[in-house]
C-alpha cells in the first residue's frame, strides 16, 4: 500500500497486526506496486499479479479468527492514523 507520501510503500503490522502469513502477502502487494510504479511490470500484469494476491489474502482473512483480523484491519484503516492514512491503496 502507498500512504500518502508518494513514492513510499508500507505492508505488515504499520498498516495493521494481523499475523505473519498477512504480512507477507501484504509485503508481496507492496513490492507490486513498487514495480509497477518504476515500470517493471505492466498495468495489467500488476492487475492480475494484484488479484492473485487479494485473493489469497481473502482466503487467510476468512473463518472465525480471520473475520477477527479483516475487522480490526478495517478499524484500523478507518481510524485517520496518519501511518495507514493510505491514498492510494494498492
Amino acid at each position: 500500500m502507498e500512504p500518502t507520501v508518494k513514492g513510499v510503500y508500507v505492508a505488515g503490522d504499520i498498516t495493521g497486526v494481523e499475523e505473519a502469513s498477512t504480512a507477507m502477502e501484504e509485503g508481496n502487494l507492496a513490492g507490486i506496486a513498487a514495480a509497477r510504479s518504476l515500470g517493471f511490470l505492466s498495468e495489467d500484469e500488476a492487475a492480475r499479479k494484484k488479484q492473485e494476491i487479494l485473493d489469497r489474502l481473502d482466503y487467510l482473512r476468512s473463518g472465525h479468527f480471520g473475520q477477527t483480523r479483516r475487522e480490526s484491519k478495517a478499524k484500523q484503516l478507518l481510524s485517520g492514523n496518519p501511518a495507514t492514512d493510505f491514498g492510494n491503496p494498492v
